[in-house]
């Protein structure tokens, strides 16, 4: 299990691993529904309070609320043709599921406004971290005063692109790398990079050293491949 904001106390945010077993309602023969109940309930939060999204590899973000809840908390109700999730109501539950693309969870500390994204390499192109910024101001926060952090993801150490995706990313040169003939994509210098475009400060972004590819105890698509049998759920909830 992985706590972000582990210093807030007006935040509640986690992301599973794979000891807390298969959370994920599009990955994996087991129905992720009830592991999301046993997970949500170590940290006294309820899965009917619980929002996620169907992501699709886009960068639409809804603004959601009460009346959301429960949709794709255990079952494909989710909210459609979205990756990112935003709320300024307390006790409401907002998550994503992913196994290698990148949480990303938001919060806005003075006007009390969150949000989480899945970001993959085609949601980082289309630069849902900045959409997801823009939404937050429209809501009436401010940009300095967004908290960010990138959760676990695959890292630049396991991230071999083809030429077709790196040609995606020639306006982040710093992002990628060679070694030999093989191309590989730093994912989160790209995010941190839109982000701190957009005006968030770089002390205000932090993000995970875990790779998930690498790492044995999360949920893997490069690692496992047709193997894949399952996902995380990152939440995230004020109180």
């Amino acid at each position: 299990m992985v706590q972000y904001f582990h210093k807030a106390e007006k935040i509640k945010a986690y992301m599973s691993d794979g000891a807390d077993d298969n959370l994920s309602l599009k990955w994996g023969r087991a129905h992720g529904g009830a592991n999301r109940t046993l997970f949500l309930s170590k940290f006294g939060l309820n899965v009917s309070n619980l929002i996620t999204a169907e992501q699709v590899h886009g960068s639409h973000v809804a603004v959601v609320g009460a009346k959301e809840r429960g949709m794709g908390s255990e079952n494909k109700d989710w909210i459609k043709k979205c990756d990112g999730l935003i709320t300024s109501e307390r006790e409401v539950i907002l998550g994503v599921e992913t196994a290698d693309c990148a949480p990303i969870l938001f919060w806005e500390d003075k006007k009390g406004i969150i949000g989480i994204a899945h970001s993959g390499w085609r949601g980082t192109v289309k630069n849902i971290a900045q959409q997801m910024v823009n939404k937050i101001v429209q809501l009436g926060g401010n940009v300095k005063n967004i908290q960010v952090e990138i959760g676990p993801h695959i890292g630049k150490c396991c991230f071999e692109i083809k030429k077709d995706v790196a040609d995606e990313f020639i306006n982040w040169p710093k992002a990628l790398s060679c070694v030999g003939t093989k191309k590989y994509l730093d994912l989160t210098a790209v995010i941190k990079s839109q982000l701190i475009q957009c005006g968030v400060n770089k002390r205000r972004i932090l993000s995970s050293k875990h790779c998930t590819a690498h790492e044995q105890n999360f949920y893997s698509y490069r690692r496992q491949g047709v193997d894949l049998d399952g996902a995380m759920l990152s939440v995230i909830m004020m109180i």
